[in-house]
């Protein structure tokens, strides 16, 4: 079952969450910087991150039905949408930036996520996916939305990605 918006909105608005934040705010600069004139979306619980990609021509939050949808950005036109994962309303290779938070571990199918995840990335566009870490400390509190659904082994997660296509080319934790 998914966490609702509402507990990852009050999570992510408590300090433990804002320490999240900033600190996958810092990887996500690293991995992909400003991401100038691409299309970026954000699929899951991705709202916190999405302002970071300056020069962005396209920025769109996708939440999965179950969890529940927010307005965002707080200032100006509205760029979620509800959906189903595993049929996303848009046309193949439509962005260049895929990030998904949120999404894989409470996903009744990861792999079909995935899937569509691929489909609707760009031939050279990359994903981010972030996940709770089976081993990991986030992973052992349900405290935190990373204490829900199923987390990943790095093996896992690296098995999720190359049945979908991809190759993995960067890991952190």
């Amino acid at each position: 079952m998914r966490r609702s918006i509402e507990e990852l909105r009050t999570f992510y608005g408590e300090p433990a969450g804002a320490l999240v934040r900033r600190l996958l705010a810092r990887r996500l600069d690293d991995a992909w910087g400003e991401a100038v004139n691409c299309d970026v979306l954000g699929l899951g619980y991705a709202t916190p991150w999405l302002d970071a990609f300056v020069g962005a021509r396209r920025q769109v939050a996708a939440m999965p039905g179950a969890q529940g949808v927010e307005h965002w950005p707080s200032v100006g036109k509205n760029r979620t949408l509800l959906v189903n994962e595993r049929s996303l309303p848009f046309p193949a290779g439509s962005f260049d930036r895929v990030l998904l938070v949120h999404a894989l571990e409470e996903s009744d199918d990861a792999q079909a996520l995935m899937l569509e995840a691929v489909r609707i990335l760009a031939p050279a566009g990359r994903i981010i996916l972030v996940a709770a870490a089976r081993g990991g400390l986030w992973a052992r509190s349900e405290a935190t939305p990373f204490g829900h659904g199923r987390p990943f082994t790095r093996r896992q997660m690296e098995q999720l990605v190359r049945a979908a296509g991809l190759e993995p080319t960067a890991w952190s934790q």
